[in-house]
């Protein structure tokens, strides 16, 4: 996936997905595409490095992954569940 930090008016509005590579299975199904603005995971910001990473140590507790971000200006949420298929 490619992404580009995306800025309005000189506001950090979220990371605009650039591309979405062809053949990555993980990516086929979730319901992102090129043009969609992420804003928040898991309802918390990941503007900054940072903020990146306590979402990412976060999921491991986690059920689920909550998306939210803009497609065509309009807001929208995408739910995925966690799956533990090491068994």
């Amino acid at each position: 996936m490619d992404l580009e930090p995306r800025v309005d008016r000189g506001r950090f509005q979220g990371w605009e997905i650039r591309a979405i590579y062809d053949g990555e299975p993980c990516w086929s199904e979730v319901g992102l595409r090129a043009g969609d603005i992420v804003s928040r995971v898991n309802r918390r910001p990941i503007q900054r490095p940072d903020e990146a990473q306590v979402v990412w140590t976060a999921l491991r507790a986690s059920g689920e992954i909550v998306v939210d971000y803009l497609r065509e200006g309009e807001a929208r949420t995408l739910r995925l569940p966690v799956v533990d298929d090491r068994d």
